[in-house]
């Protein structure tokens, strides 16, 4: 093999393996988006000269659904 060739089979393996990286990063980033979205529903318990106070907060960035 010449060096032309070298070159192009070179340039090929570059793509093909930076073809690779942008489908695995695009992946990732979509589970991580995903996972951003995702509504956190946290109860805080106080207890104030007596009384119990129990509340429900939503801590993540979705829309926390509460069903029946």
């Amino acid at each position: 093999m010449d060096v032309s060739n070298w070159i192009s089979v070179s340039a090929t393996v570059i793509t093909l393996a930076a073809l690779i990286l942008a489908y695995v990063e695009g992946f990732q980033n979509r589970k991580y988006n995903k996972l951003s979205a995702k509504p956190i529903l946290t109860f805080f318990r106080y207890t104030i000269d007596g009384q119990i106070t129990i509340t429900l907060s939503n801590e993540g960035l979705g829309p926390a659904i509460i069903a029946n």
